[in-house]
């Protein structure tokens, strides 16, 4: 049985896809067609896109499916989906900021992906079982 916790947790699970989604959508064409990379590289900004929100989509996508069955595994799923989704999340505003901007310093970009890695604790906490269900 799913409850409405679990519902919830794998709703967050969309945001970092929605927020890639609109920030490309607010960028529109200001974004240079190509992207600055972190190892000194350039990438097409369609393809950048398209890669990232592809990894953002897993989240809900996984997220979902552990909705279906799993029970024992649905919250560890939460958290690696979270984590992943988020991480890729970072990464398509950071290639995109860097790029709108026009520099290649990715200065604290580092930082923000280390914690966007955490993301996937929301949905974690979430689910973590009520004091009702821990004594049953």
């Amino acid at each position: 049985m799913v409850t409405y916790r679990e519902l919830g947790a794998a709703g967050t699970l969309v945001v970092p896809f929605l927020a890639v989604l609109l920030s490309r959508a607010g960028w529109g064409p200001g974004l240079p067609a190509e992207l600055p990379l972190p190892w000194g590289s350039t990438m097409d900004a369609a393809t950048a896109f398209a890669v990232l929100a592809l990894v953002c989509l897993l989240g809900p996508v996984f997220g979902l499916g552990s909705l279906r069955g799993m029970p024992r595994w649905r919250r560890r799923i939460f958290l690696v989906a979270g984590g992943i989704a988020g991480l890729a999340c970072v990464a398509w505003l950071a290639v995109a900021t860097c790029g709108a901007a026009g520099s290649a310093d990715f200065g604290a970009w580092w930082v923000v992906a280390l914690v966007a890695c955490g993301y996937g604790l929301i949905p974690y906490f979430i689910t973590w079982p009520s004091a009702e269900a821990a004594a049953r």
